[in-house]
């Protein structure tokens, strides 16, 4: 009975150090120290601060990153941006070297990107062409000049753009293009915005290219044909006479005569019908020396035909 009494007091000491320790506790409490104190929480194995009174709620999962995805912007600002009035005359800057101002390279760029489809870009290079500013001018420029299998079509979209100085300057100046491709679009876009002044540059292509050492004269040749007989003038005709002269079984053969036939025949001028005729006449020699070549001489004939049919359309035959 005796021990009743001491294991009440040392119950009630257990106690009373029980409360001791819970008020130092509550004591330490960021809580208690005022709406400007804040509380530490652990998450992911550092320490954020979170202000007092607000709860951390759950965890929330982090999203995992997006796919990084190539996407190249379509460098179209100058397109979409209204008409610059066009001087007519070159720009100051210079497209070529460090005169290529950032948004020209920056187009270079989008032209150069083959991860872009190549419809897309021929037609923001139409776009360029109808816009025909000095910075669509510019860009379509410093495209021809870039190493890039897109430069020609740049130099073809400069045919669309007429009444421009430099545009022609620029035109002539490819005329002297090592590249077949090149020189051809030159020739073509020269005679679209030149027309029938465009007639002596386009003689001198001729006269330079009736042989190449790579072989494209051919192309060449014939392209300057067509660009003549698209400018429609008589002025261009002892150019084509010229052609069946000092080309035409010289260093073409007569699948060329026969563009020049086509070419007459579509200016409609009498004036090429003489020519016709002495090429039919010319023809018919040849057919008439080969006489061990049943197939060549059929071919002959059909020539023959050719240019006479066509010299019936610009007149009176004999």
């Amino acid at each position: 009975m005796r021990r009743l009494p001491v294991l009440a007091a040392v119950a009630l000491a257990v106690v009373a150090c029980l409360i001791v320790f819970g008020l130092f506790v509550l004591s330490r409490t960021p809580d208690a120290a005022g709406p400007s104190s804040s509380r530490s929480a652990v998450s992911g194995g550092g320490r954020a601060l979170v202000p007092a009174g607000r709860s951390i709620g759950p965890a929330q999962p982090v999203a995992e990153p997006a796919a990084i995805r190539l996407s190249v912007p379509l460098v179209r600002p100058a397109v979409e941006q209204g008409p610059v009035p066009s001087t007519g005359a070159a720009p100051e800057s210079s497209v070529h070297g460090e005169g290529l101002n950032a948004g020209v390279a920056e187009q270079l760029a989008y032209f150069k990107n083959a991860a872009i489809p190549a419809a897309e870009r021929l037609g923001h290079i139409e776009e360029l062409a109808r816009r025909g500013d000095d910075l669509a001018m510019n860009i379509l420029k410093a495209l021809g000049d870039e190493d890039t299998y897109l430069n020609y079509e740049g130099v073809e979209a400069l045919g669309k753009v007429k009444g421009r100085a430099d545009v022609a300057e620029y035109l002539k100046g490819k005329l002297a293009a090592p590249d077949s491709r090149m020189l051809c679009a030159a020739v073509r876009s020269l005679a679209a915005i030149e027309g029938e002044s465009a007639a002596p540059a386009i003689a001198g292509v001729l006269n330079a290219n009736r042989t190449r050492p790579d072989g494209h004269h051919d192309n060449v040749c014939a392209a300057c044909v067509e660009s003549l007989a698209a400018i429609r003038a008589a002025s261009v005709i002892p150019i084509l006479k010229a052609e069946f002269e000092e080309t035409v079984g010289v260093t073409l053969l007569h699948e060329y005569g026969s563009k020049l036939v086509k070419a007459l025949r579509d200016i409609g001028d009498p004036a090429g019908r003489p020519i016709l005729l002495a090429y039919v006449d010319r023809l018919v020699k040849e057919e008439q020396a080969m006489t061990d070549n049943p197939m060549g001489r059929e071919y002959l004939r059909d020539k023959i035909r050719e240019a006479h049919d066509a010299a019936a359309a610009l007149g009176k035959t004999r």
